[in-house]
Formats: C-alpha cells, sequence, structure tokens
C-alpha cells in the first residue's frame, strides 16, 4: 500500500488540477458571482497542473528551494480557492435572503478557516519559526473540519442526506487532503537536534625509540 502511494503521489496534483478544472468548466458560462468563482477555478486548475507536470518531469533537477516552494503553492492554492468560494456563495445566498443562523456560523467558520490556514501555512513556510509552524499544523486540522462540514450541510446550514453528497468534491478533499499532510512534515516545527561537541581525540602516545641492536 505504501508503494501506491509513492507510486501516485507525483501525479497527486495533476489530478486535483484536472478534477477542478472539470468541476468549474461551466461556471464560465455563468454570471456575476458564478462567473467570477469559474475563472479562480480554471485559473487554479491550471496551476494545480502546471506544478504536477514540472515535478513530474523535473523532480531530480529541482533544487530544494524550489520544492518547497511548489509544496507550499500547492498547499496554499486549495484554501484560498474556498475561501473565495465559501465567499461568493455567502453573498449570493444572503442577496437571496435564505441564510439562517446556523448557515450564517457555518459560512463564517468555514471562511476564516481557509483564510486563516493560506496566510499562517505561506508565513510558516517562508519564515520557518517553530511556533508559526504548529499553528499552521493546527488550522489544518480545522480547514480539513471545514471541508468535512462543507460535505455534510448545505448552504442554508440544514443536514445533506447521503444522496445529495457529490461524489467528485469529496474525491477532491480526499486528494487535497493528501498533499497537505504529505507536507506537514515540513510544518511540524520541531526543535532542531541539539549538535553535541566533538571529543577530543587523545593525543597519540609517543612510541619508545627502538633500543639498538646489539652487535
Amino acid at each position: 500500500m505504501k508503494r501506491l502511494h509513492e507510486i501516485i503521489r507525483p501525479f497527486l496534483a495533476i489530478i486535483l488540477g484536472a478534477l477542478i478544472f472539470l468541476m468549474d468548466l461551466n461556471d464560465l458560462q455563468g454570471q456575476n458571482e458564478v462567473l467570477a468563482y469559474g475563472i479562480i477555478g480554471v485559473v487554479a486548475a491550471a496551476l494545480y497542473v502546471a506544478i504536477g507536470i514540472i515535478g513530474l518531469t523535473l523532480n531530480n533537477r529541482l533544487p530544494g528551494s524550489a520544492k518547497r516552494a511548489f509544496e507550499i503553492v500547492s498547499v496554499v492554492t486549495f484554501p484560498i480557492l474556498m475561501f473565495v468560494y465559501f465567499l461568493l456563495s455567502t453573498i449570493a445566498a444572503a442577496r437571496a435572503e435564505i441564510l439562517g443562523p446556523n448557515g450564517w456560523f457555518l459560512a463564517i467558520l468555514k471562511m476564516t478557516a481557509s483564510i486563516c490556514f493560506a496566510i499562517v501555512f505561506l508565513v510558516a513556510g517562508l519564515v520557518k519559526e517553530r511556533h508559526l509552524n504548529k499553528l499552521a499544523l493546527l488550522l489544518a486540522s480545522v480547514f480539513v473540519l471545514a471541508l468535512l462540514l462543507e460535505v455534510l450541510f448545505d448552504i442554508l446550514g440544514n443536514a445533506i442526506g447521503l444522496g445529495g453528497i457529490i461524489v467528485v468534491e469529496v474525491v477532491v478533499y480526499f486528494i487535497y487532503g493528501n498533499i497537505l499532510f504529505n507536507s506537514l512534515p515540513n510544518a511540524k516545527g520541531e526543535p532542531a537536534p541539539v549538535e553535541e561537541p566533538e571529543a577530543e581525540e587523545p593525543a597519540a602516545e609517543e612510541e619508545p625509540a627502538e633500543a639498538p641492536a646489539e652487535e
């Protein structure tokens, strides 16, 4: 199973980008919030596909800093995309005056979790500060919870039945979860091991001079 995961891992960004593209392509024929989200979604999808192709073809030739940059971008892009989706959906629902108390609560929670996680993870990846890394790890869990709430509750705040769950969204969240948790070990912020001073080598003992051979 672990070997299968290692084989699939380089393709995750490409698969995620392709699914986001297929999900958001029809939004380009919409208007207002739908069109705006469609454009942003297609751009995010193209970014994921580009990162996946570059990482797949140039993996052994990329420097470590470039790999880390691609990793940060791949983690941060999705919560930003979801923040835009939550924001535009909330605006549309508020304009239609259909949001109830639970709908407002979930919308604010999901928007806050998305944008806070994206910002903190980005800063933690650039600054490499231990406490920021731990905060990013905590916010990653909250963001995953927000994605779970998105699956279980609709925009109005009502629970969704099993038949109302959109399977492709669950697959997208699962693939992103794999990308996210593959990056989390770099964000745990464990203290660097303390280097122990090297023990000084004892001075070599001088060998006694050989006695002259007797004739």
